[in-house]
């Protein structure tokens, strides 16, 4: 079963599911140094994780922007999820 997740509370375990995949992706896969990927806008963001049966496999951040829209980032799939429907 698939299942959408938010939160923008960094102690919540949505954020750290969200932490754990960019780690793996960004970090981890692609070689993005860790104090570049776990930035100052943590806490300023909401967090939204998909989870299948369960486990978080994908996440993205938003955040609003002065021109009162929002900026996508930080969006990863763990590499075993990707392409998948």
């Amino acid at each position: 079963m698939k299942e959408i997740k938010y939160s923008n509370d960094i102690n919540s375990a949505i954020y750290k599911d969200s932490l754990k995949i960019r780690t793996d992706v960004f970090v981890d896969e692609q070689n993005v140094r860790k104090d570049l990927e776990i930035d100052d806008r943590e806490a300023d963001c909401t967090y939204f994780n998909v989870y299948l049966d369960g486990s978080a496999v994908a996440t993205a951040r938003f955040f609003p922007t002065d021109d009162n829209g929002i900026h996508v980032q930080r969006v990863a799939v763990l590499k075993k999820f990707r392409q998948e429907h």
